[in-house]
């Protein structure tokens, strides 16, 4: 069996091809391709590549045994890390897939793009203590031989042999659709037919210019993890909002370095296995660094940033009692929060609070709120409403309410009404003096998302 390892670069594609080819693991197995359970998440086989021992690989041996006996010919795995591994790590996993034949497939991006786009990853992900401004000013912090690909693709040869040596270019304009999943789809041997769709939400989406000058001044003041968590959440939404934004930051003098330190070895590639690179003009734009470019020309994410801060921010992790206090404290037809929860008061509640973009992965298209609760009087449902769309009359105490997606703003905002048929206080009943007007009680909430198919 061919045994075909997509060994992923950062900022090259791998994050798209394993949320892809996980979601699309029947069709891979009805179009002849075997996707191993073992040691697969979203993102790949990592839990197989990070160890390395005998007892963590048995399991796959046993299943491409398996796979092998069931007429597979060809089984797909993936793991963004394996170009960091030695000869000798390199060589266990040969071992571990002796009698099969190995290809190793290598999406290769040319460095002046990789490095820039590898930096913001970074600066997305974990901070920098470099800016973009100091990066400009010293040439040295841009070349690391870990960019030389003959270099890292020297031990792979030593190891499995050249044969076994795949190399495609990342050019979108190349790709079917413009898609790196359809493009590997391609070279398995089974492209894409009506019974896939693509996932409508990027994948490891980049910073712009202005979001990473936001958090290069953010990281200036310190250290605070949650806040700039969340800062990168919106600030990506933002950049989904208003694509086109530049996501260049070098100026001429360090494209011209970088190209000049990896001239040699990339015309090396070039000769061995017939890759060459565009060298496509990639330097930052006058206005590249302060404006959001395309759909969001003249946009400032300081002003939108500010707009966003007046809605709460929820993951949907379970609120009871008085911790419902933190989402609703400053919304409509809420009275005081109690141990047990909050009684509705007047005829409509409000719910509204906005979707980190977190809990996407790009196919939901519902989100599913969980109430549990009581009602006062003769109330024994509740209307809900997004927007101005009816949803349901649904019992609250226990329930599920789904909202369609599509129902929700340009900043995933969630905007619900809850109308009450008859609130009425316990005065009116002659229960005690309380005069609040009465329906429901919210006594914990919760959300999840899902697909409705």
């Amino acid at each position: 069996m061919q045994i075909i390892i997509h060994c992923g670069l950062d900022k090259a594609g791998s994050t798209a091809i394993q949320a892809h080819v996980a979601l699309f693991r029947q069709w891979l197995l009805r179009n002849g391709v075997y996707l191993p359970m073992a040691g697969l998440s979203g993102f790949g086989h990592v839990a197989l590549f990070r160890d390395l021992d005998e007892k963590n690989w048995q399991p796959l041996v046993e299943e491409l045994a398996a796979a092998a006996a069931g007429d597979y010919t060809r089984c797909f795995l993936s793991y963004e890390g394996i170009c960091s591994f030695d000869e000798q790590s390199l060589a266990r996993i040969r071992d571990y897939l002796a009698g099969h034949e190995v290809t190793l497939l290598f999406y290769l991006r040319e460095q002046a793009q990789i490095i820039q786009s590898g930096y913001l990853q970074g600066l997305k992900s974990a901070g920098s203590p470099i800016s973009m401004a100091q990066l400009n000013g010293d040439h040295a912090l841009l070349c690391s031989v870990n960019r030389d690909y003959m270099r890292m693709l020297q031990k792979f040869e030593t190891v499995f042999t050249r044969e076994a040596i795949a190399i495609r270019r990342y050019e979108p304009l190349e790709w079917p659709a413009g898609s790196i999943v359809w493009d590997l789809l391609a070279f398995l041997g089974c492209p894409p037919d009506d019974e896939i769709t693509p996932s409508e939400q990027r994948q490891n989406t980049s910073l712009d210019m202005q979001a990473a000058a936001i958090l290069n001044v953010f990281d200036s003041y310190g250290a605070n993890p949650t806040a700039r968590a969340e800062l990168v959440e919106d600030l990506l939404w933002l950049i989904q909002k208003y694509p086109g934004g530049s996501k260049y930051f070098l100026d001429d003098s360090a494209l011209r370095a970088i190209r000049d330190f990896y001239r040699a070895s990339n015309a090396a590639l070039a000769e061995r296995y017939g890759v060459e690179f565009d060298y496509a003009d990639c330097v930052a734009t006058p206005t590249g660094r302060l404006e959001a470019a395309g759909t969001g020309a003249g946009v400032s994410y300081v002003q939108e940033l500010a707009g966003l801060v007046r809605y709460s921010r929820w993951k949907g992790e379970a609120m009871d009692g008085p911790a419902l206090a933190a989402l609703l404290r400053h919304q409509r037809g809420w009275s005081r929060f109690e141990a047990w929860g909050v009684w509705s008061l007047g005829d409509i509640s409000t719910i509204t609070f906005r979707l980190p973009l977190s809990r996407f992965t790009g196919f939901e298209d519902v989100i599913i709120l969980d109430f549990r609760g009581r009602y006062f009087g003769g109330n024994t449902s509740t209307e809900i409403w997004a927007g101005d769309e009816f949803i349901e009359d649904s019992d609250l105490r226990n329930a599920g309410v789904n909202i369609p997606l599509r129902l929700l703003d340009a900043d995933r905002l969630v905007h619900l009404q809850l109308r009450h048929h008859a609130a009425v206080s316990p005065a009116e009943l002659a229960i005690d003096k309380d005069r609040r007007r009465l329906a429901y009680g919210l006594q914990g909430l919760s959300y999840r998302l899902s697909t409705s198919c």
